[in-house]
């Protein structure tokens, strides 16, 4: 039986070759060569990383920005808004801010405005901020503020200018002063170059900015009154921060006390404690003071020494001889010793026609200290021969 089943399937492979073909394509299909792994070089991998990050960062830079140009309202945060008291109705302040966008916002303006009487207008020139930092940052300006009830700080960017940030708060005129701490020291008077000049040290000992600009000016005082010596200014002080200035200035002669005041907006806003001036004493002394009459002609010499406190400038000897009827009239003409400084010499002679004249006398003068440019004796001799 069995070996007629073997002959009949033999007979069917014999008549169907195809199906031998189908068998050998299956048992081929089902053992399949295992995978070779291939490793790809690490520079080929590359690329695709380094282009990721970079549309990555292509797109934080293009969000940032939007972020600059577009800034939404309310992203700067006002956290606080403090004043202080410069002069008359004048005041500074001082705001945080907080930037919230997390990037750089340009072209900014910082406006302050007051409410008086129920009606809101301008407190001072507004503040352009050219870049506002993401994160806190402080700022500061100053404005008039006199009657006012409330004070506003609106914060504007975009284009055209919209409010990205505002605060308001209630004011009150009694406020820290500025000018409490300012501080005048070093005030000196000396004599230079035929004048004089004064010094003085000017300190900020706020914790804020002084905006304003600050005259600092002399004053002398004669008699009691106090007359000017002229002013300098400074145009703003940062915090801890002194400048020595100084003017010189033609100093009156009778002068006794000098102060330093400073002024900002028109007001005297500090004044220094008087010093005491030491008393001008310009003089000279005449030694070997010599007059003889050969004939007609007459010769004269003299040796002037300044013996004053302070240098001479334009320093020169006249001479006058009595006439007849009791007048003094000129000698000859006068000789120049131009400047003269204390404890210097300087020795002089010249000739003229005396006449009946009897008595000679020299006189030493000098450019004055005083406010009318004038000129001052210094010495003076009388002489017979």
């Amino acid at each position: 039986m069995s070996s007629f089943i073997m002959s009949l399937l033999l007979c069917f492979l014999i008549i169907h070759p195809a199906a031998a073909e189908i068998t050998k394509k299956e048992t081929t299909a089902t053992i399949k060569p295992a995978p070779v792994a291939v490793s790809t070089p690490a520079s080929a991998a590359t690329p695709a990383r380094t282009s990721t990050a970079i549309q990555s960062s292509a797109t934080q830079k293009t969000a940032a920005s939007a972020r600059l140009t577009n800034v939404p309202r309310d992203m700067v945060f006002v956290n606080s808004l403090q004043f202080t008291h410069v002069s008359g109705d004048v005041y500074s302040w001082q705001t945080a801010l907080n930037n919230r966008t997390q990037a750089p916002i340009n072209n900014v303006v910082l406006m302050l405005s007051k409410k008086v009487n129920g009606s809101w207008s301008p407190a001072g020139n507004q503040i352009n901020v050219n870049i506002l930092a993401a994160g806190s940052s402080n700022h500061q300006g100053s404005g008039a503020m006199a009657d006012a009830s409330q004070i506003k700080l609106d914060v504007l960017a975009n284009s055209p200018l919209t409010v990205v940030g505002s605060k308001t708060v209630n004011f009150t005129a009694n406020v820290a002063d500025l000018a409490n701490n300012l501080n005048i020291t070093a005030v000196t008077v000396v004599p230079y170059e035929g004048r004089f000049q004064w010094t003085a040290t000017v300190t900020n000992n706020n914790t804020v900015t002084f905006n304003e600009k600050i005259l600092v000016g002399g004053q002398e005082s004669t008699g009691g009154n106090w007359d000017g010596c002229g002013f300098t200014s400074i145009d703003h002080m940062a915090p801890g921060e002194s400048k020595n200035v100084s003017l010189t200035f033609w100093r009156n002669p009778e002068s006794t006390k000098f102060r330093i005041i400073l002024k900002s907006n028109n007001q005297i806003i500090k004044e220094s404690t008087p010093i005491t001036l030491e008393p001008i004493v310009a003089s000279v002394n005449l030694s070997n003071v010599q007059i003889s009459k050969q004939g007609t002609i007459a010769s004269w010499s003299v040796t002037a020494t300044n013996s004053g406190n302070i240098n001479l400038s334009n320093v020169r000897v006249k001479t006058y001889h009595r006439q007849a009827g009791g007048q003094w009239a000129i000698a000859s003409n006068n000789e120049n010793i131009g400047s003269l400084s204390t404890g210097a010499s300087s020795s002089k002679n010249g000739v003229f026609t005396p006449g009946t004249s009897t008595q000679f006398k020299l006189e030493i003068v000098a450019s004055s200290f005083s406010e009318n440019y004038g000129e001052i004796i210094i010495g003076t001799q009388e002489l017979n021969f």
